[in-house]
């Protein structure tokens, strides 16, 4: 048990940690290679993708459903006397 809570810094980052940066080579960017990224160059540049807050949302309204529905089954259970 101790070795499983030893690694959980490890992975996790710190909580003052600066949100992770983006690297792209400069290269890469210039495709005509003048020195200068213009609008053109800047537009092809993948973006971050966006945080999906929607899948856990459904997953936890799911669960609690499920939760529920087995909570109103044991309405219809009736111990034996």
């Amino acid at each position: 048990m101790s070795g499983c809570m030893s690694r959980i810094p490890k992975l996790l980052p710190s909580p003052n940690s600066p949100p992770s940066v983006h690297n792209i080579d400069f290269e890469s960017v210039d495709i005509n290679n003048d020195g200068n990224i213009t609008i053109e160059e800047f537009s092809r540049v993948p973006q971050h993708p966006k945080t999906d807050s929607i899948t856990p949302i459904i997953s936890i309204v799911v669960i609690i459903m499920l939760i529920g529905g087995m909570i109103y089954l044991t309405k219809f259970i009736k111990p034996k006397e």
